[in-house]
């Protein structure tokens, strides 16, 4: 990566003053490996000859991380401790609240360097580091194969509408890097005491205490991520393309908690997808054009998880219908309760509470049930983004924001009406009993 990358976005019209460190903000990029802000906040070290710290802040995030995210992403940061103190870098996590602490250690920074996230709060989070900094602040995009701001310089209408151009700078950036290592160690110099980063109890109160208990079925971290994706590629992508919409198969690689975390990068699975013995374009598609269209959506939209955001079209023909009846109908708590009438919707409702995960059709058809029993658009839209939120263990980024309108037309386009949906696309378990057993489904849900 060079010093003229599209990856780097200046946060400030600062130079680098003296000091005692580099100092790299991992705000969205959880890991060591093809992460391109801890490769380039290491060259700044190398070239201002000093060391590298590292700094995580946790609390904040909006939405909060549960307390079954926090042990995931723990177990993450325990093994991204270990891979830093190895190379050489300080690290020290800290509560968001704790301003003092980091604007202390910023006092002693030569050039300040973040990743990018695309949703509010990481917005804000960039914004407070330029305005703060005493020195120069740069941010380094890291999540996404193409970067959004080169990808699109708008909030693209549908996968069709952004598929080319992200298609066309892909060889561009789909590439692997050396990561780089700073070459002077980090000692003897005094940090604030910081979280313990092998505490997730301690991380999880200060992120938000509530929320399901963590699971044991999936543990966090790259090397996980990484033994995981290999079993994917082996075992399920060769059948990927014919069985990815049938939840009893189970065709899925499992990866998009560690991609909401950051604990591996999208350009490394991407190139080992590619390099595996099976077709990997509709495994791809996924990975890279549908989840950068929702980067996309969340970037260039501060409304991305509000009613009032979706395409005129949808609001307009929801809105006709809102009167219809609902039949049956729902409220939050019995949708939650998983009490409907819906067996297949009770056993959606049922693995997701007790798991943290539910297949994507599955999924698809949950929301358009909510929107189908809901009192109104707006209800259905907000119960959704909190089960959403609350549940899932990739819940909270920007998939699951456009994801979640998606199930009210965004990215989508008008189907035939019918009551309730209007001409927003319908699920109906006559559809889902074509693609896969139901009832076979339903007798084996948590």
């Amino acid at each position: 990566m060079t010093d003229d990358d599209p990856r780097l976005i200046p946060l400030n019209g600062k130079t680098p003053q003296e000091g005692q460190f580099v100092l790299y903000w991992m705000d969205r990029a959880q890991r060591v490996r093809l992460n391109h802000a801890l490769s380039f906040a290491a060259r700044q070290a190398n070239r201002h000859e000093c060391p590298l710290l590292v700094v995580m802040r946790l609390g904040g995030e909006e939405p909060s991380i549960t307390r079954r995210q926090a042990k995931f992403m723990a177990e993450g940061i325990q093994e991204l401790a270990d891979e830093l103190s190895h190379m050489g870098a300080g690290f020290v996590v800290l509560a968001e609240a704790d301003d003092k602490a980091f604007c202390g250690l910023l006092g002693r920074t030569v050039i300040a360097i973040t990743d990018v996230g695309h949703l509010r709060h990481h917005r804000q989070r960039r914004a407070w580091l330029g305005d703060n900094a005493p020195c120069q602040a740069i941010a380094v995009e890291t999540d996404l194969v193409v970067p959004v701001g080169a990808a699109s310089d708008k909030a693209e209408y549908a996968a069709r509408t952004i598929r080319p151009k992200i298609n066309r700078q892909l060889e561009r950036f789909l590439v692997d890097q050396t990561d780089e290592r700073p070459q002077k160690s980090f000692s003897g110099i005094a940090l604030p005491a910081g979280l313990a980063p092998h505490d997730w109890e301690e991380l999880a109160a200060v992120c938000d205490e509530r929320g399901p208990e963590p699971v044991d079925w999936i543990r966090g971290g790259h090397s996980e991520a990484k033994r995981r994706l290999a079993s994917f590629l082996a075992n399920d992508l060769p059948r990927y393309d014919g069985e990815r919409s049938d939840p009893t198969k189970c065709r899925v690689s499992h990866l998009s908690p560690y991609l909401r975390f950051g604990q591996i990068s999208p350009i490394e699975i991407a190139l080992k997808a590619r390099a595996a013995k099976a077709e990997a374009a509709g495994f791809l598609e996924e990975l890279i054009i549908r989840r950068e269209l929702a980067a996309n959506w969340c970037h260039y939209r501060d409304d991305y998880d509000r009613y009032e955001a979706l395409p005129a079209w949808a609001r307009a023909t929801l809105e006709r219908h809102s009167d219809d009846t609902r039949d049956p109908g729902y409220t939050a708590a019995e949708i939650e309760a998983g009490d409907t009438s819906d067996a297949a919707f009770n056993a959606a409702m049922r693995e997701m509470k007790a798991t943290g995960y539910l297949h994507n059709h599955l999924r698809m058809y949950w929301a358009k049930q909510i929107l189908r029993w809901a009192s109104s658009p707006q209800y259905a839209l907000e119960t959704i983004i909190a089960l959403n939120n609350r549940y899932f263990l990739d819940g909270g980024d920007p998939n699951s924001f456009a994801n979640n309108l998606w199930a009210f037309g965004l990215h989508d386009r008008p189907f035939q009406e019918n009551a309730v949906y209007g001409t927003v696309r319908p699920m109906t378990q006559s559809g889902l009993r074509r693609k896969f057993d139901v009832d076979g489904y339903v007798k084996n849900a948590p």
